[in-house]
């Protein structure tokens, strides 16, 4: 059997072998962390561990999910209630991005096709008459709008932030985009979100809630929630940045035969 002498974990040398690899116990604990129990073939060998980090190996330890949980958050069979809660959200906002761009308005079920001059793109108007009108019930004990920072940010918006007003109405038309196709589903329910807190801290309820709560779950559920859609082919290629996908893993890297899950 023929062994050669490479890294282990620490800088320490260690052996490996066609049977099998002669690695740290700390690297059978993260094996062991990740798959259930460590690949076939690997032995651990005692390195010079103090009791202290040995105590430490040994205390990690597994909480497991609910099965609710696991089947909403994770499971494609959920993918159709998520599918939805997508379509019911991103064509909401599709259309008051639209609204937005165009400088039109009208019913939920009404599309103009034009370019008018109230267009948040050509004008920051629309933006800035928000702000005023959220500023205007600022005051009071009951006030719509509850913090004096929100209220200070309403003031900047109302006077110099007005190229936000392109930026939202874009972003919102991104959002409903994004969510309709499935694409990214997580990262556009999150930025819904924050528009969506923004609107409620400026006092404007209306759908907000509803909006809000779905957006969340959308988070949770970001690796099915566009299982029927675009995420499905893209999430395995793009991967995540805790874990690349093929498109950013590095050239000539191959995972090692005793980190393949059994």
């Amino acid at each position: 059997m023929r062994t050669r002498s490479i890294r282990g974990n620490r800088g320490r040398p260690h052996l490996s072998s066609e049977d099998g690899e002669l690695v740290t116990e700390h690297r059978v604990l993260d094996l062991e962390r990740r798959y259930g129990r460590a690949p076939r073939g690997t032995i651990a060998r005692r390195d010079n561990y103090s009791m202290s980090e040995r105590a430490t190996m040994r205390r990690t330890s597994r909480i497991g999910e609910p099965g609710v949980a696991r089947f909403l958050f994770g499971s494609p069979y959920a993918s159709p209630i998520w599918l939805l809660a997508r379509i019911y959200l991103g064509y909401l906002w599709l259309h008051a991005g639209w609204e937005k761009v165009t400088g039109t308005s009208g019913g939920t079920w009404t599309w103009h096709w034009a370019y008018t001059k109230d267009s948040w793109i050509r004008s920051s108007a629309g933006l800035k008459g928000f702000a005023a009108f959220a500023l205007s019930n600022s005051k009071g004990p009951h006030a719509a709008v509850n913090y004096g920072w929100y209220a200070s940010f309403l003031r900047w918006l109302e006077h110099g932030g007005g190229w936000l007003a392109p930026v939202i109405s874009i972003g919102e038309v991104a959002i409903g985009v994004a969510l309709l196709l499935g694409l990214f589903t997580g990262i556009a329910a999150f930025f819904g979100a924050l528009l969506t807190t923004a609107f409620g801290l400026a006092g404007i309820a209306g759908v907000n809630p509803v909006f809000l709560v779905i957006e969340v779950l959308l988070v949770l559920a970001w690796r099915n929630a566009g299982w029927i859609g675009l995420d499905r082919f893209v999430l395995p290629k793009l991967g995540t940045p805790w874990e690349p996908g093929p498109l950013f893993r590095r050239r000539g890297r191959q995972p090692a035969p005793s980190e393949a899950p059994p």
